[in-house]
């Protein structure tokens, strides 16, 4: 297996965008829908999780606090990293 860097990126749309109005226009009714979403909530499909901010913010949190505190992941991929975070 190859390693190397992990790059997250998160990006989003403003609820006044286009880009927003038509996504949301797309996923219909059911894509408005707050999930509660854990490490151990049954997968949701993704149409109607990524479409309602709320739920992305709920994932985006599952994702980096699971990051966060996974210390194998910090000991086998940041041990040559100088602790310089890029802007």
């Amino acid at each position: 297996m190859n390693t190397g860097d992990v790059h997250l990126v998160l990006d989003r749309y403003r609820e006044y965008s286009t880009k927003f109005v038509t996504r949301q226009t797309r996923a219909g009714e059911e894509a408005t829908r707050v999930h509660q979403l854990t490490l151990n909530t049954e997968l949701v499909s993704q149409k109607f999780v990524l479409f309602v901010t709320a739920n992305k913010i709920q994932l985006i949190n599952i994702i980096c606090t699971g990051l966060m505190n996974d210390v194998e992941f910090h000991k086998a991929h940041t041990h040559n990293h100088s602790g310089h975070w890029a802007r």
